[in-house]
């Protein structure tokens, strides 16, 4: 079956990496729920959102991509609060989930 006829429906996510970094950091910092938001959780939850509107099983509805765009951190940014570690921490957790990054 090629995928023009094919049941499955293909979602490709792309994230805007300083907006979401301001928009986790509040839920961590000052959101009650003092937790960061899970890249996992979020694509799980579009995948139930895409299934929904298109009326069909959520087993059909898969993010087959995903990328992550942020500018660089500059060489003082990396040496304040262990930013530069972070950052890295950040980049395993999208490595691990197969999110594409881009600097």
């Amino acid at each position: 079956m090629n995928q023009m006829n094919s049941p499955l429906i293909r979602v490709g996510v792309f994230y805007d990496g300083n907006y979401f970094l301001k928009i986790s950091d509040y839920y961590y910092f000052q959101h009650e729920r003092k937790a960061r938001i899970s890249l996992e959780g979020l694509h799980e939850f579009i995948r139930h959102q895409v299934a929904e509107e298109e009326d069909v099983d959520v087993r059909l509805a898969q993010v087959t991509t995903a990328h992550f765009f942020r500018g660089r951190l500059s060489a003082t940014e990396a040496r304040d609060k262990d930013r530069l570690f972070h950052d890295r921490l950040l980049d395993d957790i999208l490595m691990n989930l197969g999110v594409c990054t881009h600097y």
